[in-house]
């Protein structure tokens, strides 16, 4: 950061677009906010490299893996209602499970031992495949290839999206509606948000960020040779851009799309008493510490950690294109997100760094 440059905002706005310039990603969202709404909105860089289509403040990215957090709200609204408990054996919704002594919490929390397996093309389908996509079938295959758990429920924490394709399996049998719809039902709607600013779909890139390679790195090619089956994959200068367009085969661990402006107004509401999604008592245990080991912590869905000595609560998520993280500071009444369209994060840009500048 420039310390020369005194407005917090154009400091910051100055070291994004620096990076940018850098190469460090091909477009990018940073905000923050507190319980009245955004502090500060950042937006630089390019959603589409190729059509020179800049990034704007509404321009929607999938949020790939920090829709876990969400998940896990809509888990303790259906507690609310009585229509399960989190202390609840996964095997009483879904039968088929070979998993033995495993609760909705522990999963929730990643403490309950499920292997962590690719669950299907890298997690995606196409969207020339989605009629015939068979959700139900892919996650019991998943399972039936993989039915020991790698330790006792409860001993340590491993991070599992097969998890969260359980969990929203059970949010789906418990509220008879397809996960899509009882969040859009339950979340999205109550903060006023339509499908043109969030949804669980797919992209559309004439309006959306196309999602990114870097065009150096290993991964584009090992990719699309050995893990992505039918990815187009195009060059536009230092990046290769990704044509397909995808669904998320689980999106209860990782399936939504929208800009940080729109998440802002989720996450917001969880930053203190008299949210619409949540009661008071159900708000406090999403953010209950369910275990640590070492370094590792984590709450329901969330990881714990600590910046500048206040602690925060976060997730972070990426993979095919798109990099998204989220954080809360409780004790600082502040949030803040952070989405890239690359597929990997950057090397010099990071909430450790960008927060920094609004926690002094």
């Amino acid at each position: 950061m420039d310390r020369g440059i005194e407005d917090r905002h154009q400091r910051v706005a100055d070291f994004l677009e620096r990076a940018q310039v850098a190469g460090e990603f091909p477009g990018l969202q940073y905000v923050v906010f507190d319980r009245a709404g955004l502090v500060d909105s950042h937006a630089t860089g390019m959603a589409d490299v190729g059509a020179g289509r800049p990034m704007t403040a509404r321009t929607r990215m999938n949020v790939f893996s920090t829709t876990k957090v969400l998940t896990a709200v809509c888990l303790l609204q259906l507690e609310e209602r009585g229509l399960l408990r989190l202390e609840d054996e996964a095997r009483r919704y879904l039968d088929y499970l070979p998993y033995e002594g495993i609760t909705l919490r522990q999963i929730a929390s990643h403490i309950a031992g499920l292997p962590n397996p690719v669950l299907g093309n890298f997690f995606i389908h196409w969207q020339e495949k989605h009629a015939a996509f068979d959700r139900d079938a892919l996650i019991r295959g998943v399972v039936e290839r993989n039915p020991k758990l790698r330790f006792p429920p409860g001993q340590r924490a491993s991070y599992s999206n097969l998890g969260f394709a359980l969990l929203g399996q059970v949010i789906e049998r418990v509220s008879g509606m397809p996960y899509e719809q009882y969040v859009q039902t339950n979340v999205f709607e109550p903060l006023g948000l339509g499908p043109g600013d969030i949804h669980l779909g797919t992209q559309d890139y004439g309006e959306d960020a196309r999602p990114y390679f870097k065009r150096s790195e290993l991964l584009v090619g090992f990719l699309a040779r050995f893990v992505l089956k039918g990815a187009r994959l195009r060059r536009q200068g230092a990046w290769v851009g990704l044509d397909n367009r995808f669904y998320f085969n689980a999106p209860a661990h990782g399936g939504i799309i929208t800009s940080a402006e729109s998440y802002a107004e989720g996450f917001r509401e969880l930053l203190g008493p008299g949210s619409r999604l949540l009661g008071e008592p159900a708000r406090a245990r999403l953010f209950t510490e369910q275990v640590r080991s070492g370094r590792t912590a984590f709450a329901l869905a969330w990881s714990v950690g600590e910046l500048d000595g206040r602690p925060y609560y976060g997730h972070r998520g990426g993979g095919l294109g798109y990099v998204a993280e989220v954080r809360l500071y409780p004790e600082s009444g502040l949030g803040s997100i952070l989405l890239m369209n690359r597929t990997s994060p950057s090397r010099r840009v990071s909430l450790d760094v960008l927060d920094h500048e609004y926690l002094r």
